[in-house]
């Protein structure tokens, strides 16, 4: 039998490696995960602050309210009235409403330069906690901490990465890092026994009607605009796979970042044996039931109601996944031909949020890699 290899594409453009990676090379490699993620945790809950300013009367307050949906009399509201309200600064969190006239177009413009402003913003945040004169490092880090931006647990993880930085020079390498995480590409693996479903699967996911992907071995991913900056891998046949060696299965499988295991038969439980693979590399996935339809057309003859049978095959999978010791994983029922049907709407929407979650450990995890990998092929053109 001929290995299955496999690698997926860089998951950041070149530029971005060699940037980052000279950034962080001084760095001891022990350390750089727990930096980073501590870096890019507080740039994740990052609060941009956005001052509404203008004349006694003007309307900055009525501005705010139809920002927040809220009318002037709700609670929450910013206070209006005919003479001057607002006395001294206040926040307001910015929700997701519908706007209405040009308030639509306010918050378009919002959405579409935030993240932007965010990349700028946050570098020189930092650099005023760390750089700079003493005693504003001290009034700025005190307001840090009292409004919430930061917490005093992280600080001496952020003061050390911003000296790697070296912030006090600039912010340039930590823009760097930033947009070199926007541009990182997550990869996810769906996983099935040939004709399994896996492609209709991806056809569901991606919201396509009879697309035609290659196998992953192909390296070509399918992509979908309801999944920014994420790559979705055709990788039915999981047969072939678990004829390698439990190194090689290992190998292969550490190369994408979470996974869509299509369940197979019970007797054969193929699944379960990729589930406790993926289970040591620490890395996250689901269960997927397919052809739910097929299913119930096959046990019609029971003339049982159809919850009736989903329930039962609920139960005998959470019972089979129990024995298995695997019954903290989630599981979902569907038919990938009819988006609507069971439980796929509910796969989307905790996928995508799964696929925000994981995507700063996994950029951290990424150039953790390939630091080391570039330390380790400084080190062997050194012995040469």
């Amino acid at each position: 039998m001929e290995k299955v290899g496999f690698s997926v594409p860089q998951k950041i453009p070149e530029e971005y490696v060699n940037k980052v990676t000279e950034a962080i090379q001084s760095t001891s490699p022990e350390k750089i995960p727990q930096q980073f993620m501590t870096f890019l945790k507080m740039y994740d809950q990052f609060k941009v602050d956005v001052a509404v300013t203008g004349d006694s009367g003007s309307g900055k307050s009525t501005l705010i309210n139809a920002l927040l949906g809220v009318n002037h009399d709700a609670k929450g509201a910013a206070p209006t009235g005919v003479v001057e309200t607002t006395m001294e600064p206040k926040v307001y969190q910015y929700p997701n409403c519908p706007l209405k006239y040009d308030m639509q177009k306010l918050k378009d413009t919002f959405k579409k330069e935030a993240p932007e402003i965010k990349r700028e913003v946050f570098p020189f945040f930092l650099a005023s906690l760390f750089s700079g004169d003493w005693w504003k490092q001290r009034t700025i880090m005190r307001q840090a901490l009292q409004n919430g931006k930061i917490n005093e647990k992280d600080v001496p993880d952020l003061k050390s990465l911003c000296k790697t930085f070296d912030v006090a020079s600039g912010t340039g390498k930590l823009k760097t890092t930033l947009e070199a995480l926007e541009n990182f590409q997550l990869d996810v693996a769906v996983l099935g026994e040939s004709r399994s479903g896996v492609t209709t699967l991806l056809n569901g996911l991606i919201r396509q009607q009879n697309a035609t992907f290659c196998s992953a071995h192909a390296k070509t991913p399918a992509t979908s605009t309801h999944y920014p900056n994420v790559r979705f891998w055709d990788m039915s046949g999981i047969e072939n796979i678990l004829e390698n060696s439990l190194e090689e299965m290992t190998e292969i499988l550490d190369t994408f970042d979470f996974y869509l295991l299509i369940v197979s038969e019970w007797k054969r439980a193929r699944h379960l044996d990729l589930a406790r693979v993926i289970q040591k590399l620490q890395k996250k996935y689901h269960f997927v039931q397919t052809k739910i339809d097929c299913h119930l057309q096959a046990q019609e003859d029971l003339c049982c109601p159809e919850t009736e049978i989903l329930d039962g095959l609920r139960a005998q999978c959470a019972e089979e996944l129990q024995r298995a010791k695997l019954d903290n994983s989630q599981l979902f029922l569907i038919n990938s031909l009819d988006r609507k049907d069971f439980d796929f709407v509910s796969l989307e929407s905790v996928l995508g949020s799964d696929l925000d979650t994981i995507r700063i450990s996994a950029f951290a995890y990424y150039v953790d890699i390939i630091v080391k990998n570039k330390k380790q092929a400084q080190s062997s053109c050194q012995i040469l």
